[in-house]
């Protein structure tokens, strides 16, 4: 008996299959016209019918594992299995020095600059706020009478408050309307009733150690609908609030990578009357803001976090946290420091690229070095250095058949210029980058029917951070630079 072919996906082949299986010489039916039109519909309606049930069974199996996923909830679904949370978007951060100068008729020896308090930078035309981070607090300076705040902590956003009922039902999850959440800034205040003024303050797991029914913390994840959102504990693994409560949700909404570079900051906050603006100065540019966690790098992330275990130990772990918890991170490497010559026995050395720069900021580097403090054991100590940088520019000639293309030289130009632009960013802009040639040759012969060759002059150019240090050689980040000309010949 002839069997039915059931390992085809394509439409046409699965017709031709049931044909086939129809007109079989013991067939019922091996003398129809499969032909006409009337059994040709409904071979068609079979035919689609078993297409479009193999597509979805072949793209659900795709789609329950985290290597294969394509759908974003999907994904996070399976990273979420792996104890991992996307990155939400962040705001850019800079760093600078504020001075006040003490109001006339005012006594006040000390002036606290709140939380909360806002600056303002232009950057392209468009303005920007900034808000302070955490309390500062400052003594007056007799000789000038005058308040100075050092080193303070702005980052980008505007703080938004959502309030919830507890009704403490079984699974309640409290959900956060704002795609451009800053979830870094989240902060969680539960009350015991609605009408109550006090409150507590919960923070966010992160970890199982001394983690009981007492504990105060809150599970933040990313829904199936890409919006983030939080639960409390069941009474047994964290605390669970009571009911008829109400729940403040504090957080930033912000631009992300948009006030990236910003670096003149002014005075936003009107109405106090103990002290005036005298001069804010900025020593970090605003970095580190970043768009929403994409699925590449969730998928990326996600196992690497999982095998770390919240932990710094191997240099791989370093590597890990870093690109699970800091934003505005492109791609980190690290490298023990006995493979440094000279040896640097007993440290872990780093170089990270940022997103959109060269390199970190200092206000980045004590990101990082604080968040690897609470991660490291005893004995390690983790060191960042900027990475050395190796510049390819290029001298590309390419000839063309005019006959088979209405496309200008200088329109066939522009498209290989995308085409070289497009490499640079898919190949060259990680540490593990590797520029092959032979590749780049048949990206740009693939870029028009009408060209016929190309012919590629690559000169180099590396620019080494002698005062930080050097990155390991055998992890060099290729950048690209394009220039030079790109002409025809005569054909």
């Amino acid at each position: 008996m002839a069997q039915l072919n059931t390992t085809e996906l394509d439409f046409d082949q699965i017709k031709t299959n049931l044909i086939n299986y129809f007109n079989r010489d013991s067939g019922p039916f091996k003398d129809y016209d499969f032909t006409g039109s009337g059994l040709n519909n409904l071979i068609d309606v079979l035919a689609y019918n078993t297409h479009y049930n193999a597509i979805t069974a072949h793209m659900a199996m795709n789609e329950s594992f985290l290597d294969s996923a394509q759908v974003r909830s999907n994904v996070v679904s399976r990273a979420k299995l792996l104890n991992y949370t996307p990155t939400s978007k962040t705001g850019a951060t800079a760093s600078i020095n504020v001075v006040f100068t003490r109001a006339a008729g005012q006594t006040i020896s000390s002036y606290t600059m709140v939380k909360g308090t806002k600056f303002n930078a232009v950057l392209d035309g468009t303005t920007y706020v900034f808000q302070t981070t955490a309390d500062y607090t400052a003594a007056r300076d007799t000789s000038t009478n005058t308040f100075t705040f050092n080193n303070v902590v702005v980052k980008q956003g505007v703080s938004k408050i959502q309030t919830f009922t507890i009704d403490n039902s079984y699974d309640q999850r409290f959900i956060i309307n704002d795609i451009n959440i800053d979830t870094s800034t989240l902060a969680v205040r539960v009350y015991d009733s609605l009408n109550a003024s006090n409150y507590d303050i919960y923070n966010k797991f992160t970890t199982f150690n001394a983690l009981d029914a007492t504990s105060k913390v809150y599970f933040l994840s990313e829904n199936s609908q890409g919006n983030y959102e939080f639960q409390f504990g069941n009474g047994t693994t964290g605390k669970k609030p009571i009911a008829a409560g109400r729940v403040e949700a504090i957080f930033l909404t912000t631009k992300g990578p948009e006030a990236n570079g910003a670096n003149s900051f002014t005075y936003a906050e009107t109405g106090e009357n103990a002290v005036e603006i005298s001069s804010v100065a900025t020593l970090s540019a605003a970095a580190g803001g970043a768009d929403l966690e994409t699925i590449d790098s969730i998928k990326f992330n996600a196992p690497l976090s999982f095998i770390s275990q919240d932990r710094a130990v191997t240099s791989n772990d370093f590597k890990a946290l870093i690109k699970a918890n800091i934003s505005g991170i492109q791609d980190v490497v690290s490298w023990g420091g006995e493979e440094e010559t000279p040896q640097e026995v007993g440290k872990v050395l780093i170089a990270v690229k940022p997103q959109g720069a060269d390199l970190l900021t200092d206000l980045q580097k004590t990101e990082i070095l604080e968040f690897l403090d609470n991660k490291k054991i005893v004995g390690i100590t983790p060191k960042i250095v900027d990475p050395d940088y190796t510049y390819l520019y290029f001298d590309l000639h390419f000839r063309y058949n005019l006959s088979i293309t209405n496309l200008t030289v200088s329109e066939l130009a522009s498209k290989l210029r995308k085409e070289v632009e497009k490499f640079n960013i898919a190949n060259l802009n990680d540490f593990d980058g590797i520029f092959r040639y032979s590749n780049l040759l048949s990206v740009l012969d693939n870029t028009d029917d009408a060209i016929l060759s190309n012919d590629v002059n690559v000169f180099a150019y590396k620019r080494v951070n002698i005062t930080a240090g050097s990155a390991d050689t055998q992890n060099v980040n290729f950048q690209f630079a394009l220039a030079g000309t790109i002409d025809q010949p005569q054909s």
